[in-house]
């Protein structure tokens, strides 16, 4: 089966060739969004390396990021015991942020970007752990990666979308919305009557 991914440091292989359910997890993502290009994957030692690397500061939290087609991924020996997921998970997150800046000609606001990212690698499961469904966000389009709660709102958030609607609803959404903000299902005055619902 041909993932093409293209992997830069044959380290990153042994945690995932031997998974056929990353590897159909990848398929899938590929199928339901219709992407079958070429990606890159770079391996790095250090957050440090990487901010050289981009030519930008990149947080110390960060584990893996992208651009264009090039997905970047510290080395999973760094922080493996971080509880942020495995290295497959962080992976797939990071290629489904390729797909949907690509897809949507980065229009796509960061939580529902995040929220979706999370959703396909199956990480939607330890935010759940580590909150409740009693949780509301009066601006979700103004959220930043400064904000620490912005993983744990966008997973809930994009949840309980799904729920509501379907997957294949809030995907076409996703590639056919031409004002995020303004839409019907996923614009601010709908994520803030369906938040408001779950808290009541």
């Amino acid at each position: 089966m041909n993932i093409n991914l293209n992997f830069k440091d044959i380290r990153m292989l042994k945690y995932l060739l031997s998974d056929d359910v990353w590897i159909k997890k990848l398929q899938k993502i590929r199928e339901v969004f219709d992407f079958y290009s070429s990606v890159d994957v770079l391996l790095f030692e250090s957050v440090k390396e990487v901010s050289i690397y981009l030519g930008l500061e990149i947080p110390e939290w960060v584990v893996g990021t992208y651009f264009d087609k090039t997905i970047i991924m510290l080395d999973y020996e760094i922080w493996k015991n971080k509880g942020v997921g495995t290295f497959g998970q962080i992976l797939l997150h990071e290629f489904v942020h390729v797909v949907i800046t690509k897809i949507t000609k980065n229009r796509c606001p960061v939580w529902l970007n995040e929220g979706i990212a999370m959703y396909f690698a199956e990480q939607q499961v330890n935010i759940f752990k580590k909150t409740n469904e009693d949780f509301y966000c009066e601006n979700i389009f103004e959220l930043t990666y400064d904000n620490e709660e912005l993983y744990f709102i966008s997973a809930i958030t994009v949840d309980r979308l799904i729920k509501v609607y379907g997957i294949e609803t809030i995907l076409f959404r996703i590639k056919n919305v031409s004002n995020y903000k303004e839409d019907y299902i996923l614009g601010v005055d709908n994520i803030k009557r369906i938040s408001y619902q779950y808290c009541i």
